[in-house]
């Protein structure tokens, strides 16, 4: 896939994230909406650990002027997970990190951004407490050599506890 930016974006001199450990999101979303849209923060990107949700809940959660980027959930048991969203009108790509995923340890998701001279990986985080922290580092460890290339930028949002 191409990442090409937006007409909309083309005099974009700094990117704005915003991240939260939200601890269920289901609860939230008028919340975050507030927070996002009435105080004038505007991101560009949006994070979020312990989001709570299955597969199903994420893919159609939205946030007004947002699209869902990247995610992970749990499986096996309830809680965790984390996820990206961007403005509707910026290009990414999204990187496949499930097979380094593993609930309860690391939980991880991933997206690829991309202006004219400058590349940003955006990885979004959590550790759980209950997860071995040296495994923890090993698996961050094989993400960041697996996506380390020439020029790029990483941006890790996240949350250990």
């Amino acid at each position: 896939m191409d990442l090409k930016k937006s007409s909309k974006c083309k005099n974009m001199n700094k990117i704005i994230l915003y991240y939260q450990n939200v601890q269920s999101l289901t609860n939230k979303m008028d919340e975050l909406s507030i927070i996002l849209h009435n105080n004038y923060i505007d991101p560009h990107f949006i994070c979020f650990s312990e989001h709570h949700l299955k597969d199903t809940e994420l893919s159609k959660t939205s946030f007004k002027g947002y699209t869902f980027a990247a995610g992970y959930c749990r499986e096996n048991s309830p809680g965790g997970g984390v996820c990206i969203f961007t403005k509707n009108n910026l290009v990414h790509q999204t990187i496949d990190l499930s097979k380094y995923c593993s609930e309860k340890l690391l939980e991880i998701c991933a997206i690829r951004y991309q202006l004219k001279s400058f590349k940003l990986i955006i990885l979004c985080v959590y550790k759980p407490p209950t997860g071995n922290l040296k495994q923890f580092y090993v698996l961050m460890e094989n993400i960041l050599n697996y996506l380390l290339k020439p020029s790029v930028t990483f941006l890790i949002c996240g949350d250990k506890y």
